[in-house]
C-alpha cells in the first residue's frame, strides 16, 4: 500500500494518509476537526519551477521570501501580521534560489539580507551623532567673610576659659588660704610659748621679790647700745613690756614678735603688772585678732592665749572680740572672784588697754 501526503482543510498541518483511507471520514490531530480524506492527487509534471524573490513588508519593513506565482496575492506578514499585497517580481532583481514549500506559506528568513533596492524597500535611518553640548562652568561665587564669626566665637571661648580659670583659681586660693591659716595658728602658738618661757626667766632673774613678769616701767634698764646700733632699730617699735626681753637677752630672735599672717608689725600683747604669784588661768600674753582672718560659720574668731602657767591655749571667742580688751573681758569671766577679785579685774583691765594703747603699727 503506498502513502500520499496532505494537509488539513481546517489548520493546513501536513499528513500523511493511506489509499485505502480514500473518502473515510477522520480527525486531524493537531486541531481535532474532522474531515474526508481525498483521493491521491494526481502527479503533475513540472514543466518549470517557480522562482523566489525577496519582498519588503510595507507596514514592518521585514524582508519576505515569496515565490513569484505569489504575485498579486493578499498575504499578510508573518511579524506584524497585517496583511499586505505581495508585488510583482522586479525586473532587475537578481532571481533568487527557489525553494520548493509542501504547502503555499510565507516563510521567514532568519537572517535579514541588504535589501534590494526597490520602492518598497525602507531605506535605514543612520543614528545622528550625540550632540556634544560644552556647557560653561558656573562662576564660582567669592568667598564670604567669616572674620566676625571667627572672632565672635573665638571671644566666647577665651571668655569660658577665663572664668573656669578663675574660678578655679578662688576656689584653690580659698582652700590654699584655710590650711595656711592653720599652719600660721600654729606658729603663733610656739611664738606665744617662746615669750612665756622668756618672762618665766625674767620673773625669776630680775622680778624682785614678788617676780613680777616685765612692765616695761622706767625701772628697766635698755642698754644705749642698742638704742644706738641700727640692727636692734626694729627693737624700739615694741611695746615696753616686750622690748625688756629683747634688752636683757631673753628672747633676741625678731620674727617670734610677729604673726607669719600678720608680718612687719607686732602681733603680741603682753599685759604688765602681773606676777606669777597669780591665778595660773590668768591669760598673761595675747594674740591680737586681726592676726588671723580665717572664720567659722558663725563668724567666730581664733586667738592664741598664753596663761600664767605656760600654757597656751587657742580659743573660739564670739565675732565682737575685735581688740585685746574684748578678748581679756571675755576670758575674765572664765576665772571666778574667789580666785581673782574685782578690784584686781579692775587693775587688769587698766593695764590691757595701756599695752593697747602702746602698741606700735610697725616693726
Amino acid at each position: 500500500m503506498a502513502n500520499y501526503d496532505m494537509n488539513c482543510p481546517h489548520c493546513g498541518t501536513e499528513l500523511e494518509v493511506q489509499d485505502e483511507w480514500t473518502g473515510m471520514e477522520m480527525s486531524c490531530p493537531s486541531c481535532q476537526n474532522a474531515f474526508t480524506v481525498p483521493p491521491r492527487p494526481e502527479p503533475v509534471e513540472a514543466t518549470s519551477q517557480s522562482a523566489a524573490y525577496d519582498v519588503f513588508c510595507p507596514n514592518c519593513g521585514s524582508t519576505l521570501e515569496v515565490q513569484s506565482d505569489c504575485a498579486g496575492m493578499q498575504m499578510s506578514c508573518p511579524v506584524c501580521q497585517n496583511a499586505f499585497t505581495v508585488p510583482p517580481e522586479p525586473a532587475a532583481a537578481p532571481a533568487a534560489p527557489q525553494l520548493k514549500l509542501a504547502k503555499r506559506s510565507l516563510t521567514l528568513r532568519r537572517t535579514t539580507p541588504e535589501p534590494a533596492p526597490s520602492m518598497y524597500a525602507v531605506p535605514r535611518m543612520r543614528p545622528e551623532p550625540p550632540v556634544r553640548v560644552h556647557r560653561r562652568p558656573p562662576e564660582p561665587e567669592p568667598p564670604q567673610s567669616n572674620s566676625g564669626k571667627r572672632l565672635l566665637g573665638c571671644g566666647i571661648c577665651f571668655l569660658v576659659i577665663a572664668l573656669i580659670g578663675g574660678a578655679g583659681w578662688f576656689m584653690w586660693r580659698s582652700i590654699n588660704l584655710s590650711r595656711l591659716e592653720k599652719v600660721h595658728r600654729i606658729s603663733c602658738s610656739s611664738n606665744i610659748k617662746q615669750l612665756l618661757r622668756a618672762s618665766k626667766m625674767y620673773a625669776g632673774e630680775l622680778g624682785w621679790r614678788y617676780r613680777y613678769f616685765p612692765t616695761g616701767s622706767s625701772q628697766d634698764y635698755v642698754p644705749s647700745f642698742m638704742n644706738n646700733d641700727p640692727a636692734w632699730t626694729w627693737m624700739r617699735t615694741l611695746p615696753p613690756s616686750l622690748k625688756l626681753l629683747v634688752s636683757n637677752g631673753y628672747n633676741e630672735d625678731r620674727n617670734t614678735f610677729q604673726c607669719p599672717s600678720n608680718p612687719g608689725k607686732c602681733s603680741y600683747l603682753l599685759v604688765p603688772g602681773i606676777s606669777e604669784n597669780a591665778p595660773a588661768d590668768l591669760p598673761l600674753i595675747l594674740e591680737l585678732p586681726s592676726n588671723h582672718n580665717d572664720l567659722d560659720k558663725e563668724g567666730s574668731i581664733y586667738v592664741n592665749v598664753g596663761y600664767v602657767s605656760g600654757e597656751v591655749q587657742m580659743k573660739l571667742l564670739p565675732k565682737d572680740c575685735r581688740t585685746c580688751e574684748k578678748v581679756a573681758e571675755h576670758l575674765l569671766k572664765e576665772i571666778p572672784l574667789s580666785d581673782f577679785s574685782q578690784s584686781d579685774r579692775e587693775r587688769y583691765m587698766q593695764n590691757v588697754r595701756e599695752a593697747e594703747r602702746l602698741l606700735p603699727q610697725s616693726l
